[in-house]
């Protein structure tokens, strides 16, 4: 169980219960260990607070990851470097780090509009996003996904099931779950929370099912943000419903398919159209990505990309034999 926390909001006696409640990793949203960072983020805690709240989550829970925000306003490539080499001395076993995305309606976006606030550029962020990679790498840990770093071994299990749009719970406020296709999301205010659990109410604020091809698209998309590239084609005729749907290599009778076969099958047969439609679109972007990691000193090689190759899979059955990941890019 992973659960995520600012450092003002960590101590002895929280961890100690959720550590009893079975939690076993912390994501520490540290965001910078600058103050002049943390301030135009408009961050609670202060810089002094990251060592308590490392010190109290070691004692109590097994593993513990920084989130760190780059591309802050004010914020330089040198400064940038001095939150990777603070995040590296405390020896986390994961890392995250984002660019700073001005949302709509938050007071940071409100103060760019206004231009009191102004953004990195672009060539700027790029520029701490490719130090995030040579440092992090250098320190051992895998990239594993855009935005994720970690030791091996300590891959977020969260982190891999949501990039890989798989299911999964979120419990607390705010909280979002994915789920049988149905994706909800926990009301934010900490008192409605609490009196909606307290009255046996569901504390869910919003609600949306996923159509199988809704479901295929976002798995095609969220798949391009990991290393491991998505390589896709069940050995059956999804069109007709012949093929094995036991797992024994023996094709079931379509008589004897389950709910779970026809709709998985159903979530096939979109991802296979989604996919080709997308092959000359795709072949268009990893062109387009060969200038960004040529400028980035990677090679073209270590691109993800999705690729449709017949004799690569067989059909077990269930989705997850129809969807296999391959480290690097098939030629």
């Amino acid at each position: 169980v992973s659960i995520e926390s600012t450092p003002e909001s960590l101590d002895a006696e929280k961890l100690r219960a959720l550590a009893d409640a079975g939690v076993s990793r912390v994501s520490i949203g540290v965001q910078s260990f600058a103050s002049p960072t943390l301030a135009a983020l408009d961050r609670r805690h202060g810089v002094e607070q990251i060592p308590r709240a490392v010190e109290a989550v070691r004692k109590h829970v097994r593993d513990f990851s920084f989130d760190l925000i780059f591309a802050a306003p004010g914020q330089s490539l040198a400064d940038w470097e001095r939150d990777l080499t603070a995040a590296l001395a405390f020896g986390p076993d994961h890392v995250s780090t984002y660019g700073l995305t001005y949302e709509k309606g938050t007071p940071l976006w409100k103060s760019r509009e206004r231009g009191s606030v102004l953004p990195v550029p672009e060539d700027g962020e790029l520029a701490m996003y490719q130090l995030a990679i040579a440092t992090l790498t250098a320190a051992g840990f895998e990239h594993y996904e855009v935005s994720n770093f970690a030791r091996p071994g300590k891959r977020s299990v969260h982190n891999r099931r949501y990039w890989a749009n798989e299911a999964y719970y979120g419990v607390g406020v705010g909280a979002a779950r994915y789920v049988d296709g149905v994706r909800e999301l926990n009301v934010r205010d900490t008192k409605l929370y609490v009196k909606k659990v307290l009255a046996g109410e569901s504390p869910t604020q919003q609600s949306e099912c996923l159509e199988p091809r809704d479901r295929a698209f976002e798995t095609v998309a969220t798949q391009l943000r990991r290393l491991l590239s998505l390589v896709y084609n069940p050995a059956i005729d999804l069109a007709s419903g012949s093929g094995d749907t036991s797992g024994t290599g023996t094709p079931s009778s379509p008589a004897a398919e389950s709910p779970t076969v026809i709709a998985s099958r159903k979530y096939l047969r979109s991802i296979r159209s989604i996919l080709d439609d997308l092959q000359d679109t795709l072949k268009r972007t990893r062109d387009n990505h060969a200038v960004w990691y040529e400028r980035s000193g990677r090679r073209i090689d270590d691109l993800p990309m999705v690729n449709v190759d017949p004799d690569l899979l067989t059909y077990g059955g269930r989705v997850s034999n129809s969807l296999r990941y391959q480290g690097q890019a098939q030629r």
